[in-house]
């Protein structure tokens, strides 16, 4: 059921049992879980970000940490006591920032994601996408979204679906969370004092969140980390029934992390 909300971020709930919030990522929207087969005894909660599908970009300043506190207020609102979280892309990266605003997020999939801070080549890409943006905001959408997948054409219906969600967000706002990723601090002491309650799912043959660079990071660190193969960076589409299994079993089950 769709549930009204006061606050400028558009949400979804539907089910009961334990809360599970879903973030998606950039250029998308709470439409990007659909493919999941979601099963079990939980409550579900999907929520546009700001900036993204019917949600208004809240604010002047426009931070990672600025948007996880939006989604507290919601968590507020509808009383989630405690919940689970999963978050793809650039929802990982508000994931973490609501990890230290709030204590009740229990476990959390950081799924495509990543946790270190932009190195300067990726904050000038970043820099480019905003300025690219705001010239032919249509063709930066067409001519990224395809790369996601490892076969656009084989997922082309997905792809299309994509390009018109993105395609319905403002120029200015694309153009201001890009450089709010760039300004995003690093994690990696956070995901590591965390770790026990922290799942990575990492795409094969991920462009966009190199497979190692996070393998190296998760052996290093000792991070739980679940590599599917035959994937890039869009998981959730490519191979549904794998993410939802281990979703499902890691929220299910107690970590052995050490």
């Amino acid at each position: 059921m769709n549930k009204p909300s006061t606050k400028k971020l558009n949400y979804r709930v539907f089910g009961n049992g334990h809360p599970v919030v879903f973030l998606h990522g950039f250029l998308e929207s709470m439409t990007m879980w659909e493919e999941l087969e979601l099963i079990g005894e939980w409550q579900y909660v999907f929520i546009d970000l700001a900036g993204h599908g019917d949600s208004e970009l809240i604010g002047e300043v426009i931070s990672m940490q600025s948007m996880a506190f939006q989604v507290n207020e919601i968590l507020d609102e509808l009383s989630i006591e405690s919940c689970h979280l999963v978050a793809h892309s650039m929802g990982g990266y508000v994931a973490l920032e609501l990890l230290k605003i709030t204590p009740r997020i229990e476990k959390l999939v950081m799924l495509n994601s990543n946790f270190w801070s932009d190195d300067k080549q990726k904050r000038l890409e970043r820099e480019r996408v905003a300025s690219i943006v705001m010239k032919n905001k249509s063709l930066f959408i067409y001519e990224v979204i395809p790369n996601l997948f490892i076969d656009p054409v084989e997922k082309n219906e997905h792809v299309v679906q994509l390009i018109n969600e993105a395609n319905k967000m403002a120029a200015d706002d694309i153009a201001k969370i890009s450089i709010a990723m760039s300004q995003r601090i690093d994690n990696i002491s956070l995901v590591k004092d965390r770790r026990e309650s922290i799942l990575i799912v990492q795409g094969e043959k991920d462009t966009v969140v190199p497979f190692s660079r996070m393998k190296k990071l998760a052996d290093l660190y000792n991070l739980e980390c679940v590599v599917i193969p035959e994937t890039g960076h869009m998981i959730h589409i490519e191979d549904a029934e794998s993410l939802t299994k281990e979703i499902g079993h890691f929220f299910s089950s107690t970590s052995t992390v050490q």
